[in-house]
């Protein structure tokens, strides 16, 4: 059986001392693959480098986390649409945003 952690924000700063740990202890227990969501467009990046890293066990997806929305939710969708057309086919879903896309 294979074990999905289908949302774990692994890339984030507070997971630098231990990401390593983590990873191998969640293997250790038979979780093999780990679905991570970006929060906003800033954290496409560091989201994408952790699945070039451990690209059979991290997979991106697409998102805007609610908790970092803010005033400038338009611009950041509108980068967010930008990225999912300049690398689709690279997210394994859509967080938070399909309702917003789909049909756009």
């Amino acid at each position: 059986m294979m074990i999905t952690d289908t949302h774990i924000h692994l890339y984030a700063e507070e997971y630098d001392s231990d990401r390593m740990a983590l990873l191998d202890d969640a293997k250790s227990k038979g979780v093999s693959r780990f679905l991570i969501p970006n929060i906003d467009a800033g954290s496409v990046e560091p989201m994408f480098d952790l699945h070039v890293q451990f690209p059979d066990a991290c997979f991106p997806m697409m998102g805007l986390h609610p908790c970092y929305v803010t005033g400038d939710f338009k611009q950041q969708l509108e980068a967010l649409r930008k990225i999912l057309i300049e690398r689709k086919n690279r997210f394994m879903a859509l967080a938070k945003l399909a309702s917003i896309f789909i049909g756009n």
